[in-house]
């Protein structure tokens, strides 16, 4: 089996695993797009979309998915928000 079989693997096995918190931990649910994103394998993230798209959800979910899988420690993840409104949102 390939690395790149056994990866997206992994990555259908962690959105399946984490389905219930990309659907009730934001006041709306993830799309499949921005789980996709969420429960990806890569070391950085890198988002860019216009304004009201969820890219702060989709930060906030990226958090929680790696908190919760134990992928990374909370002193492992750098947020940096360019506006005073995602800036609230990723401290609450």
């Amino acid at each position: 089996m390939s690395s790149g079989l056994r990866r997206s693997i992994r990555q259908a096995w962690a959105r399946w695993r984490f389905r219930t918190l990309f659907r009730t931990f934001q006041r709306f649910p993830l799309t499949k797009a921005q789980v996709r994103a969420a429960t990806s394998f890569a070391n950085e993230t890198l988002v860019v979309a216009g304004a009201g798209s969820g890219k702060t959800a989709l930060l906030l979910g990226r958090a929680k998915y790696l908190l919760d899988s134990r992928r990374a420690s909370a002193d492992e993840i750098l947020f940096l928000a360019f506006n005073k409104k995602a800036a609230a949102e990723i401290t609450e």
